[in-house]
């Protein structure tokens, strides 16, 4: 496209300075021709003597008065052309400026897709450890509520003391020692009741069995 274009600049330039000398041709003509209308009888009409022998003074001003039109037409022609001529010259200098590529790198993005699969898996560990941080505290305080209630059921009371003392267990001091010590004796007491209950179904399955007996025997 620069091969192209390098005719029409060269063009403009030759233009460009045609423009320049018939500007500085109009320059001279028109001091030449005020010259000649500040001196009508100066050596200039002594060196046009022959030319314009035959005509009359009217005749010479209106071409003198021609003339002059035709180099104010002249002028004011330059005058408009100049700035068109650089305002092209100037659209086709930029025209000429060379295309930028953005040269995006597979590697740099492959990097950039990395760290941003890094930072979400970072960001879900987080959240996963905030909720199951969450779960475990909520699971903790369950277990803790739910051993309270056994050890009042054991103790068969709740007065304002039983849950002081509650209290300063779970709560104020969390000992952790004397809250494992509780569910040990909860656990043996519930184990007891357990196995009393047991004792009592079995003892309830003999006696019945002896009362079927003791009708069969009666037979």
């Amino acid at each position: 496209m620069n091969n192209e274009i390098a005719p029409v600049l060269d063009m403009l330039e030759e233009l460009k300075q045609e423009c320049k000398a018939i500007s500085m041709a109009q320059v001279e003509l028109r001091t030449t021709i005020a010259e000649q209308l500040s001196n009508p009888k100066g050596d200039s009409i002594k060196t046009q003597e022959t030319v314009q022998i035959h005509l009359s003074q009217e005749t010479q001003n209106k071409i003198k008065e021609h003339q002059l039109f035709v180099l104010e037409a002249l002028s004011q022609s330059s005058k408009k052309l100049d700035p068109k001529f650089e305002a092209l010259q100037q659209l086709i200098i930029k025209q000429q400026k060379p295309v930028e590529y953005k040269n995006y790198s597979l590697f740099a993005s492959v990097q950039l897709a990395e760290r941003m699969l890094l930072l979400l898996v970072c960001g879900l560990v987080v959240v996963s450890c905030w909720f199951f941080g969450m779960g475990a505290n909520k699971l903790q305080t369950a277990s803790d509520y739910d051993l309270r209630y056994r050890y009042l059921r054991m103790q068969g009371k709740a007065t304002s003391s039983d849950f002081a003392h509650l209290d300063s267990i779970f709560v104020t001091h969390c000992n952790r020692k004397a809250i494992q010590q509780m569910q040990q004796k909860v656990v043996d007491y519930e184990q007891a009741l357990q196995r009393q209950a047991e004792l009592l179904l079995q003892q309830d399955k003999i006696n019945q069995e002896q009362r079927k007996l003791k009708k069969h025997l009666k037979k």
